[in-house]
């Protein structure tokens, strides 16, 4: 078995050590991670250009008209509601329910 220091030494001296397919992996490898690192950047200029630019019309418009139907709704008088016990008041109660004030009606 070949150490480092034995290898190292055959690189620096003979350049056919390496064969045309390890070069042309590491080609494509290194042209790989550039691609990449290119598409990286290029994607977050665009974002950033997209997110500094003003908005667009429609979406200003949209805002406004959300913004009318939250002032009208908060403008809008609000209706009472009486609480209830959950049962529209005149409907019978059915038989095994007591009224709300059983308990101050015992006779003891």
């Amino acid at each position: 078995m070949l150490a480092w220091s034995e290898i190292l030494p055959r690189l620096a001296n003979n350049p056919q050590f390496v064969s045309p397919a390890a070069e042309g992996a590491a080609i494509a490898m290194l042209a790989v991670i550039f691609f990449l690192a290119f598409a990286i950047f290029g994607a977050a200029m665009v974002l950033r250009k997209r997110a500094r630019s003003a908005p667009r019309p429609e979406y200003e418009l949209l805002e406004e008209l959300n913004s009318d139907e939250r002032r009208q709704e908060r403008d809008k008088p609000s209706k009472q509601v009486k609480p209830t016990s959950g049962r529209e008041q005149g409907t019978k109660k059915p038989g095994w329910e007591r009224d709300a004030d059983w308990w101050k009606k015992q006779d003891n």
